[in-house]
Protein backbone atom coordinates (compact mmCIF):
# COMPACT_ATOMS: atom_id res chain seq x y z
CA UNK A 1 0.00 0.00 0.00
CA UNK A 2 3.34 1.88 1.12
CA UNK A 3 4.14 2.22 -2.50
CA UNK A 4 0.77 2.89 -4.23
CA UNK A 5 0.92 6.12 -2.14
CA UNK A 6 4.12 6.73 -2.71
CA UNK A 7 3.80 6.30 -6.43
CA UNK A 8 0.31 8.67 -6.70
CA UNK A 9 -0.45 12.38 -6.47
CA UNK A 10 -1.52 13.38 -3.22
CA UNK A 11 -3.60 16.11 -2.81
CA UNK A 12 -3.79 18.34 0.90
CA UNK A 13 -7.19 19.61 0.68
CA UNK A 14 -9.75 21.78 3.65
CA UNK A 15 -12.94 22.94 2.62
CA UNK A 16 -14.97 25.85 4.70
CA UNK A 17 -18.90 24.92 4.05
CA UNK A 18 -21.83 26.74 4.89
CA UNK A 19 -22.35 23.41 8.03
CA UNK A 20 -21.82 20.08 7.96
CA UNK A 21 -25.38 18.92 7.39
CA UNK A 22 -26.14 16.96 4.12
CA UNK A 23 -26.84 20.21 2.54
CA UNK A 24 -23.67 22.07 3.25
CA UNK A 25 -21.80 24.02 0.35
CA UNK A 26 -18.32 24.71 -0.15
CA UNK A 27 -17.52 28.17 0.14
CA UNK A 28 -13.32 27.76 -0.03
CA UNK A 29 -11.29 25.08 -1.15
CA UNK A 30 -7.59 24.77 -0.46
CA UNK A 31 -5.58 22.44 -2.43
CA UNK A 32 -1.93 21.66 -2.37
CA UNK A 33 -1.34 18.81 -5.05
CA UNK A 34 2.00 17.30 -4.64
CA UNK A 35 3.30 14.53 -7.45
CA UNK A 36 5.67 11.97 -7.53
CA UNK A 37 8.17 14.05 -9.28
CA UNK A 38 8.33 16.34 -6.08
CA UNK A 39 6.31 19.16 -8.36
CA UNK A 40 3.75 20.93 -5.94
CA UNK A 41 0.99 23.17 -6.81
CA UNK A 42 -0.77 25.53 -4.07
CA UNK A 43 -4.62 26.34 -5.23
CA UNK A 44 -7.25 28.13 -2.90
CA UNK A 45 -10.62 28.91 -4.53
CA UNK A 46 -13.08 31.17 -2.60
CA UNK A 47 -17.03 30.41 -4.23
CA UNK A 48 -18.57 33.55 -5.16
CA UNK A 49 -21.76 33.87 -4.99
CA UNK A 50 -22.32 31.22 -1.93
CA UNK A 51 -26.20 30.26 -1.47
CA UNK A 52 -26.70 30.87 2.12
CA UNK A 53 -30.16 30.20 2.01
CA UNK A 54 -29.36 26.71 3.62
CA UNK A 55 -26.55 27.51 5.56
CA UNK A 56 -26.25 26.54 9.54
CA UNK A 57 -25.55 30.09 11.27
CA UNK A 58 -22.99 28.10 13.53
CA UNK A 59 -21.38 26.56 10.73
CA UNK A 60 -20.24 29.63 8.92
CA UNK A 61 -19.04 31.17 12.38
CA UNK A 62 -16.62 28.11 12.84
CA UNK A 63 -15.32 29.00 9.50
CA UNK A 64 -15.35 32.27 10.15
CA UNK A 65 -17.30 33.31 6.66
CA UNK A 66 -18.18 36.73 7.55
CA UNK A 67 -14.47 37.95 8.32
CA UNK A 68 -13.06 36.08 5.65
CA UNK A 69 -15.22 35.48 2.38
CA UNK A 70 -14.34 38.10 -0.54
CA UNK A 71 -18.17 39.23 -0.83
CA UNK A 72 -18.76 39.73 2.84
CA UNK A 73 -15.53 41.22 3.93
CA UNK A 74 -13.42 42.54 0.60
CA UNK A 75 -10.79 44.17 2.76
CA UNK A 76 -9.77 40.35 3.90
CA UNK A 77 -6.50 39.63 2.47
CA UNK A 78 -6.98 36.74 0.33
CA UNK A 79 -3.25 36.06 -0.36
CA UNK A 80 -1.97 35.84 -4.10
CA UNK A 81 -3.07 32.05 -4.29
CA UNK A 82 -6.76 32.90 -4.03
CA UNK A 83 -8.71 32.68 -6.88
CA UNK A 84 -12.51 33.84 -6.51
CA UNK A 85 -14.67 31.89 -9.09
CA UNK A 86 -18.11 30.59 -9.39
CA UNK A 87 -19.06 27.32 -8.64
CA UNK A 88 -19.29 25.77 -11.71
CA UNK A 89 -15.66 27.13 -12.56
CA UNK A 90 -14.49 26.17 -9.32
CA UNK A 91 -15.90 22.45 -9.96
CA UNK A 92 -13.54 22.59 -13.18
CA UNK A 93 -10.53 23.56 -11.15
CA UNK A 94 -11.28 20.62 -8.44
CA UNK A 95 -12.04 17.76 -10.79
CA UNK A 96 -8.87 18.73 -12.72
CA UNK A 97 -6.60 18.92 -9.29
CA UNK A 98 -8.20 15.93 -7.47
CA UNK A 99 -8.24 13.48 -10.54
CA UNK A 100 -6.36 10.39 -9.83
CA UNK A 101 -4.63 11.78 -6.91
CA UNK A 102 -5.53 10.47 -3.12
CA UNK A 103 -6.60 13.06 -1.07
CA UNK A 104 -4.89 14.05 2.37
CA UNK A 105 -6.45 16.14 4.86
CA UNK A 106 -8.04 16.67 8.79
CA UNK A 107 -11.25 14.84 7.60
CA UNK A 108 -10.88 14.00 4.05
CA UNK A 109 -14.07 11.98 3.84
CA UNK A 110 -16.39 14.96 4.76
CA UNK A 111 -14.42 17.48 2.30
CA UNK A 112 -14.62 14.34 -0.28
CA UNK A 113 -18.32 13.90 0.02
CA UNK A 114 -18.64 17.53 -0.08
CA UNK A 115 -16.57 18.05 -3.28
CA UNK A 116 -18.59 14.97 -4.60
CA UNK A 117 -22.08 16.91 -4.12
CA UNK A 118 -20.34 19.91 -6.05
CA UNK A 119 -18.92 17.96 -9.14
CA UNK A 120 -21.98 16.43 -10.12
CA UNK A 121 -24.41 19.44 -10.08
CA UNK A 122 -22.19 20.14 -12.82
CA UNK A 123 -22.20 17.20 -14.77
CA UNK A 124 -18.63 16.29 -13.24
CA UNK A 125 -17.32 13.14 -11.60
CA UNK A 126 -14.64 12.77 -8.91
CA UNK A 127 -11.88 10.79 -10.12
Amino acid sequence: MWRLLLNSPLVFIDTETTGIHPERLPWEIAMIRRDPDSTESTTVIQISPVDLSKADPFGLKVGKFYKRHYDYCPIFDLGTDTIVWDEESASESVESITRGAHLVGAVPSFDAETLDKMLRRYGRIPA
